[in-house]
């Protein structure tokens, strides 16, 4: 058991201990016995879950730098004010599970499939929002149970189980919603957004129902673009194109005026790249104009959007 560890349990005892010395409310000697009783089973479970993190705590340590949303200076920091407050002793219960949660997200036990990977870091994530903490960090913990509900779906969905992909993205708009209540921030809006867009792919023979989350995406990308906070500037491009996404998707190919409202975001995410883009560089984005691609303004903004994008790539990226 490491000093970490040992810590904890001490801090767990004392805390108990100071729990029975202050104890003068309860009336009966059985309230007391299952009061103790129930503090014992959350301490022992924590323990449990504590100590079984250490190895997934190292792997994340070790392979934290190619993690994807880690390649901007904005996201670095953020990272490093989390690993400062968890070395102060803030939040350190939520911030352990939250780390071991990242760990099994971005691939740590090889030896297991991605979707038993993706339930993992779910758990881990549901026991750090049991424990107490900041609007911070329940925003973040909340942000990253909606990543890993959004890709435990993708999982379900490539193999054709659309019923519990469905109920996926569900928890996943549900959990991004919260992480945006927690702490507003415009990530948590974009991430809701495309969750609403994979509902309606899966709503295709429902049109009414498509229509009305694809509405629903394209008012969060609006409320994105409207806050662009400081955090998230690298991102700015990434929701013009998510909502271009979502209107090439609801247009009408004959309607000039529904093709016009596509065009005008692609240019306005031409517009806001930077030199580190981020977010529109996974090539099956690009089917989502698929059915109007061919429209020569659309073909030409797109096509004009790779050679930006490639340019803007950082080396290796």
């Amino acid at each position: 058991m490491n000093i970490e560890i040992a810590v904890l349990v001490l801090t767990i005892l004392v805390t108990i201990v100071v729990v029975i010395l202050g104890y003068t409310t309860f009336r009966t000697q059985r309230e007391w016995d299952k009061f103790k009783e129930e503090i014992w089973k959350v301490a022992e479970r924590r323990l449990e879950n504590l100590e079984e993190s250490q190895r997934e705590i190292n792997y994340l340590k070790k392979h934290i730098e190619t993690d994807p949303l880690l390649l901007h200076p904005e996201d670095r920091k953020q990272l490093f004010d989390f690993a400062e407050g968890f070395i102060n002793g803030q939040d350190m219960l939520p911030l352990k599970f939250y780390f071991v949660g990242r760990a099994y997200e971005i691939g740590y036990g090889g030896n297991i499939s991605k979707e038993d990977r993706l339930e993992k870091s779910i758990l881990y994530y549901k026991n750090a929002l049991e424990c107490e903490m900041s609007k911070a960090t329940e925003q973040r913990i909340r942000q990253a149970m909606g990543t890993s509900e959004s890709g435990l779906g993708k999982e379900y969905s490539a193999k054709g189980d659309q019923s519990k992909a469905m109920k996926c993205y569900k928890k996943a708009v549900d959990a991004f919603y919260d992480a945006f209540k927690a702490k507003p921030n415009s990530q948590a809006l974009d991430s809701q957004g495309n969750a609403h867009i994979e509902l309606a792919k899966m709503a295709s023979d429902n049109q009414e129902e498509k229509a009305n989350q694809l509405n629903k995406a394209i008012r969060c990308f609006d409320d994105a673009i409207q806050m662009k906070d400081n955090l998230a500037r690298q991102w700015w491009a990434t929701y013009h194109f998510d909502k271009a996404r979502a209107l090439a998707l609801r247009a009408d190919k004959d309607n000039r005026e529904d093709l016009d409202e596509v065009v005008k975001e692609l240019e306005r995410t031409i517009n806001a790249i930077d030199k580190e883009p981020v977010g529109f560089n996974v090539p099956e984005l690009f089917q989502d104009f698929e059915d109007i691609k061919h429209e020569s303004e659309i073909k030409k903004k797109l096509d004009l959007l790779q050679e930006v994008k490639v340019k803007a790539m950082p080396k290796g990226g």
